[in-house]
């Protein structure tokens, strides 16, 4: 039989996530959606107790945790706020491919900063004609001499205008598709590095979504990850790693949305009751939890 129990320290951290998420995301959540600010003070917050980056190895200035750790994280974080909740998680999708497939050099170089002070990165794969069809992208990386040279846009690209590196993806033989694909580190100063549109969306609007374009961006080929033509590998990696967190902010967000309704049917009074009381709402009360733990 499979033994779903938590440990003591997996329990600990989930509290943890839970505590702040409640007391530092929930009563905000509303203004930030309305506003769209970035909620800087509460991703200070955050890492200032240790819950960004958690999975990038210890060494490197991570948490050193795990993929199940990640989850427990991101569900309480979502329950308080999706979009603060994406906004504070976003992080592993750019240092992931720097902890996949980056030298010790590298990730000595680019993640403990990171960590270590609180700067944010985002991951560019995304541009306006490549979605689900990232094997078509068309931002080019082309080498000269120790330099490749970054020309494209990328799209939908979560922390984008707030980044301090990114975490790019690149054609350098646009003949091989996908299999011409290369992997990229580029620091936000680099010059014809800029920050394009942002996004006005229906939904997660305190999470930062914009256009990042690259017009004759220099980097040297030490920031290259990997060798030429890993770049999609790379990619699909990073994103089998992030799936299983994204699923589990579904989680959250349904728990909040539950727990909201519960709250409602105890307050809402029809025929001298709370509704709460009425056996058709509580059959829908009782049919949210149990998809929510499936879910879980």
């Amino acid at each position: 039989m499979i033994d779903f129990t938590l440990t003591e320290e997996q329990q600990a951290l989930r509290e943890l996530a839970r505590d702040f998420a409640q007391k530092e995301m929930a009563p905000i959540a509303a203004y930030y959606d309305r506003t769209e600010e970035f909620p800087w003070e509460v991703q200070k917050k955050a890492h200032s107790i240790g819950l960004t980056n958690i999975t990038v190895p210890e060494e490197y200035g991570g948490g050193g945790l795990g993929s199940l750790e990640d989850c427990l994280v991101s569900e309480e974080l979502a329950a308080g706020c999706i979009g603060i909740g994406a906004s504070i998680l976003a992080n592993s999708l750019a240092t992931t491919p720097i902890v996949l497939a980056g030298t010790d050099e590298q990730k000595r170089k680019f993640l403990r900063p990171l960590c270590e002070e609180g700067r944010l990165g985002a991951f560019c794969l995304t541009e306006p004609g490549a979605g689900s069809d990232a094997a078509s992208i068309t931002t080019r990386a082309r080498r000269v001499g120790d330099e490749y040279v970054l020309n494209g846009t990328k799209r939908f690209i979560t922390n984008g205008g707030v980044a301090s590196l990114y975490s790019v993806f690149a054609s350098t033989d646009p003949e091989k598709k996908g299999r011409g694909i290369t992997a990229f580190i580029v620091p936000r100063d680099t010059p014809g590095v800029s920050v394009g549109k942002t996004e006005d969306k229906m939904g997660q609007r305190a999470s930062n979504t914009t256009e990042v374009i690259f017009e004759d961006v220099r980097i040297p080929a030490a920031n290259r990850l990997g060798e030429e033509g890993q770049g999609f590998l790379i990619a699909m990696q990073t994103l089998d790693r992030s799936r299983a967190g994204i699923a589990a902010s579904g989680v959250g967000l349904a728990r909040a949305a539950m727990e909201a309704a519960i709250k409602y049917s105890k307050e809402r009074v029809q025929f001298g009751q709370p509704i709460a009381n009425f056996q058709a709402i509580q059959f829908m009360l009782a049919d949210m939890s149990i998809k929510i733990e499936t879910a879980r």
